[in-house]
C-alpha cells in the first residue's frame, strides 16, 4: 500500500529513456550469471497483439514466454476433470 502522500502517475514518453536506463542497469547487475548479454539486450521487431494503440513511434519490443511449473499443469488438469 502507499503511503497517503504518494499519488502515483501514469509515464510519459520522456520518462522512456530513464525507465530503459533503470532496467537495463538493473538487470545487468542481477541477471548477468544466468543470462548472456545477448538475451537482456534482445529487442523484439515487433509488439504482440495487446494493447496496440498503446505502441509509440519508434517502440522497442521484448517477447516474454511463460512456462508454466508442473505443479500447475496437475491443477489444471484436476481443474478440467482430466483423470
Amino acid at each position: 500500500m502507499l503511503p497517503a502522500d504518494v499519488t502515483p502517475t501514469p509515464a510519459t514518453e520522456p520518462d522512456f529513456a530513464m525507465l530503459r536506463e533503470l532496467a537495463g542497469s538493473i538487470w545487468r547487475q542481477h541477471c548477468a550469471e544466468i543470462i548472456s548479454a545477448a538475451q537482456i539486450d534482445y529487442n523484439a521487431s515487433a509488439g504482440g497483439l495487446n494493447f496496440t494503440g498503446d505502441y509509440l513511434a519508434n517502440s522497442s519490443f521484448v517477447t516474454v514466454t511463460a512456462v508454466p511449473e508442473p505443479s500447475a499443469l496437475v491443477l489444471m488438469a484436476i481443474g478440467a476433470g482430466l483423470p
